[in-house]
C-alpha cells in the first residue's frame, strides 16, 4: 500500500511540478536560418518557442553541438525555420520586435503576439506598416451588460483594397482578423492585382484537428478493494486512448479521452468488466525530442497520469506510464482510489 501511495504522488508530483517546467525551459531546437542584416543566411537550429517568446528573441545555433546564440530584433533582419514560420523584425508601438510574416503579396500581412493579445498587421507599398484593429468585449449600461465587436478593421482593409471594384464584399467576411481569414483575404487581392507573380504564404498549413490514436496495457490496483467487495489484487488493464490536438493553436497540449477495460473480481467468485473513461487535457514534448515527456489531469474528477515516450519511427513511440485516480469533484481529491501502470504504443498520423 504504501508503495503504491508513492507511485501516485510521484505521479503528482511529475504533472503539477516537473512538466509544466520543462514546458517552460525546454529548449526544441528545429533547422532553419537567420538572415543578418547585411542580408545574408546562416543555416543551423532555430529555437521553436510560443509566438510571445518567438517576437522577442531568436536563439540560434550554427549547428547542433554549436553554442547558442540570442539575437534581438534589429541585430538580424530575421529568421526562419525551414518548415514554416518566418520572422522579420519591424518597428511597432515604438519599438522593435519580431513580426511573423504570415503572407507576402501586394498587401503583406504580419502577426504578433505580446503578453496579452494578437495583433495583425498589413503593408503596402505607398502606405505605411498599419496595425488591423480589433477589440470585442463586454461594457455596462445602465448597469447591464452588453457585448461588443468593432468594425475598424473593415474600413482599413476596404481602404488599402479598394482598387479592387467590388471586393468589399469580400472584405466584410473578415468578421474577426485572424490567420486564416486574413491570409486568405490577402491571396484573392494579390490574385486580382498580380497576374504574373503569385504571393507567398509563408505559414506553415495545419489541420484544424488532428486526431492521434494510443493503445495501453498493463495492470491497475483498487486501493479500497475489499471495503468495496473485490479480491485484494493486481487485475489486467488494456484499452485505447484517443489524442485530439489542436495544432493551429498548440502543438504541445491536447484532449485525451478513451476506454481502459478492467476485470475485477468480487467476494462471491464473479467476473465484472470495469470500464473506465478518462476525460483529461494532456501535455507531451514535441515530436523532435527522440524521448518525450507526457502528462495529463482530469478536469471532470481528481485523475492525474504521467509517463515518457520513446520515438521508434516518425509515427511510432512506445513507452510507460502511470495513472492516479482519486474519489473528489474536478481536481479537488478526497480518497486515493486505484493506480495502474501500463506500457503503450503510441501512433503519431
Amino acid at each position: 500500500m504504501k508503495s503504491a501511495i508513492l507511485i501516485s504522488l510521484a505521479i503528482v508530483f511529475s504533472i503539477l511540478v516537473v512538466v509544466p517546467f520543462s514546458g517552460f525551459s525546454q529548449k526544441d531546437f528545429r533547422s532553419g536560418y537567420i538572415i543578418t542584416l547585411g542580408g545574408d543566411s546562416m543555416i543551423g537550429e532555430i529555437d521553436y518557442r510560443g509566438d510571445f517568446l518567438m517576437g522577442q528573441v531568436c536563439r540560434f545555433k550554427p549547428s547542433a553541438e554549436g553554442e547558442i546564440q540570442e539575437f534581438k530584433p534589429g541585430e538580424i533582419e530575421g529568421y526562419r525555420f525551414s518548415e514554416g514560420k518566418y520572422f522579420i523584425s519591424k518597428e511597432v508601438f515604438g519599438k522593435l520586435v519580431f513580426l511573423e510574416f504570415l503572407i507576402k503579396g501586394e498587401v503583406s500581412i504580419y502577426y504578433y503576439r505580446d503578453e496579452l493579445r494578437d495583433y495583425y498587421f498589413m503593408e503596402k507599398e505607398g502606405y505605411e506598416l498599419v496595425e488591423i484593429p480589433y477589440e470585442e468585449g463586454i461594457v455596462y449600461r445602465d448597469d447591464k451588460p452588453y457585448s461588443f465587436k468593432t468594425t475598424t478593421h473593415l474600413r482599413l482593409l476596404n481602404e488599402y483594397m479598394q482598387d479592387v471594384p467590388g471586393f468589399d464584399s469580400r472584405v466584410s467576411r473578415v468578421i474577426k482578423p485572424d490567420h486564416r481569414n486574413l491570409i486568405r483575404l490577402a491571396e484573392a487581392y494579390h490574385n486580382k492585382i498580380c497576374l504574373d507573380e503569385a504571393c507567398i504564404i509563408y505559414e506553415k498549413k495545419q489541420p484544424f484537428v488532428k486526431v492521434n490514436l494510443e493503445l495501453v496495457s498493463g495492470f491497475t490496483r483498487e486501493v479500497d478493494a475489499l471495503e468495496v467487495g473485490l479480491v485484494d489484487r493486481n487485475y489486467l488493464q488494456q484499452g485505447f486512448l484517443i489524442h485530439f490536438w489542436l495544432p493551429r493553436a498548440n502543438e504541445k497540449f491536447f484532449f485525451k479521452t478513451g476506454l481502459l477495460m478492467s476485470t475485477v473480481e468480487d467476494n462471491f467468485g464473479r467476473v465484472v468488466l470495469f470500464p473506465r473513461i478518462p476525460l483529461h487535457i494532456a501535455y507531451m514534448m514535441p515530436a523532435t525530442y527522440r524521448i518525450r515527456a507526457t502528462a495529463s489531469m482530469g478536469f471532470i474528477r481528481p485523475s492525474y497520469s504521467g509517463g515518457v515516450n520513446l520515438r521508434l519511427t516518425k509515427k511510432i513511440n512506445v513507452g510507460v506510464q502511470g495513472w492516479a485516480n482519486f474519489y473528489g469533484y474536478l481536481i479537488f481529491p478526497t480518497e486515493f482510489e486505484n493506480y495502474s501502470l501500463l506500457g503503450n504504443i503510441y501512433f503519431d498520423f
